[in-house]
């Protein structure tokens, strides 16, 4: 940072709390930003996260803040990057996995016959589908599954006499 961007830095912590800014505080400050090795856009959020997560008095930031929440912002970047690379497959992994599941074609399943004959066809009664049980209504509105109904049974049986 040069000593320009500090006086900006100040600038905005000046906006928060009302502090006068001299060229000592600007010197100070350059030091402290030249041993955290900070950069303006980190420092200035920094600055503004501090006052923005406040709820109570605070004293003023100081460089010792910014130096800390600069450095715990940098590891969490560093530890979501790592957590990237963890969970992202190498290249040549991701391709033989892409490759394989093109590859792999998963044959369509026949569907089974119904185990009750009277399955096998629709039902006259209750409307119900090839494959699924007879209802009968209920007071509440919800159908009830029942055992299948008589003209169905008998229109099985005219289906397996037919074929």
């Amino acid at each position: 940072m040069t000593e320009d961007e500090i006086a900006d830095l100040l600038t905005i912590a000046a906006t928060f709390d009302r502090r006068t800014i001299g060229v000592g505080d600007v010197h100070a400050w350059f030091d402290s930003a030249r041993r955290g090795r900070w950069t303006f856009d980190e420092a200035s959020e920094a600055v503004k996260d501090y006052y923005a997560r406040t709820t109570a008095e605070r004293p003023w930031i100081m460089p010792s803040h910014i130096t800390h929440m600069i450095r715990a912002d940098r590891e969490i970047r560093h530890m979501r990057a790592q957590t990237r690379e963890l969970v992202q497959p190498p290249p040549r992994m991701a391709q033989a996995i892409a490759a394989t599941a093109h590859a792999t074609v998963i044959p369509a399943q026949e569907p089974r016959e119904p185990k009750q004959p009277a399955l096998r066809v629709e039902c006259s009664h209750c409307h119900a589908q090839r494959g699924e049980s007879c209802t009968r209504p209920r007071p509440t509105g919800r159908p009830i599954p029942t055992k299948p109904h008589p003209s169905r049974v008998e229109a099985a049986k005219h289906h397996t006499d037919s074929q």
